[in-house]
């Protein structure tokens, strides 16, 4: 096994191969690869005459095999670049961080909550004001916390 498949099984990866002779004895060979969402598939035939023809039948099929699996990795750039495109992590907003994006919508979580809204701005008399809330700013990160994005319930 080559360092890279061994890589890519490392990381996850799946690979499968399929060998199949047809009614006319011709092999179909399949490849097959997935990582995470990305998949790739090779596949090649090898005709009845060329195996007839070759010194060592076997030996075509494994040499073709070969091929095939090695044609059809998933090499780690382009892991890296999938990888790259995941979202951040939806932490918690910091009150510094929240209060940093004025205008901006944030997911508001917390109970009667769990929707969109904009901040408007934060008032000295305690309160956080938004479009269409206004929430204490001494229960934030009790009983509700805002997030860059939707939160999953």
């Amino acid at each position: 096994m080559s360092d890279k498949l061994r890589i890519a099984l490392k990381g996850g990866g799946i690979v499968r191969v399929s060998i199949q002779q047809g009614s006319n004895k011709d092999f179909f060979l399949e490849a097959v690869e997935d990582w995470g969402r990305l998949t790739s598939v090779e596949r090649a035939v090898i005709k009845a005459d060329q195996l007839a023809a070759a010194e060592k039948p076997d030996g075509l099929i494994w040499e073709t095999l070969k091929a095939l699996v090695q044609e059809c990795h998933i090499n780690r750039e382009a892991r890296e670049r999938i990888a790259a495109l995941a979202p951040p992590p939806n932490e918690p907003l910091t009150l510094e961080q929240f209060r940093e994006m004025g205008g901006v919508p944030v997911w508001l979580a917390g109970e009667g909550l769990n929707k969109w809204d904009i901040c408007r701005g934060f008032l000295h008399d305690g309160f956080e004001y938004f479009w269409r809330e206004a929430l204490p700013v001494e229960e934030y990160g009790k009983t509700w916390t805002a997030y860059p994005r939707e939160k999953a319930l």
